[in-house]
């Protein structure tokens, strides 16, 4: 096994871009309740409802699919779903900001 460094930073110039890409849902915070929570107090805004069932079903697409997909009689411009999603994301948002839902153990490290 190499017990080298993943990086070597002599090897790249202070003047280099270098990017991380994380993806924090799933490793940093579990969104899945916040986010079937958002989808179902959306739908009964609009007199609908979405199942946890059909809310798995959906995994994989984009807000703006799912939303096309559930409001199809309800929405006929861009501009109408833009706005459905928007509100979903606002509901996310305040769900989260009041149960912030961190996987086990991630505050412990990052406030050493």
């Amino acid at each position: 096994m190499n017990s080298a460094p993943l990086f070597f930073w002599k090897e790249f110039p202070m003047n280099e871009q270098l990017a991380v890409i994380f993806d924090m849902d799933g490793v940093l915070i579990d969104s899945y309740q916040p986010h079937f929570e958002s989808w179902r107090d959306m739908a009964a805004e609009q007199n609908l409802e979405v199942s946890e069932e059909s809310f798995v079903g959906q995994f994989g697409r984009t807000s703006r699919e799912i939303i096309a997909t559930y409001w199809d009689a309800a929405v006929s411009t861009a501009e109408e779903i833009a706005a459905l999603d928007d509100r979903k994301e606002e509901l996310f948002r305040q769900i989260i900001n009041q149960d912030f839902p961190a996987m086990r153990g991630v505050f412990a490290k990052t406030l050493v």
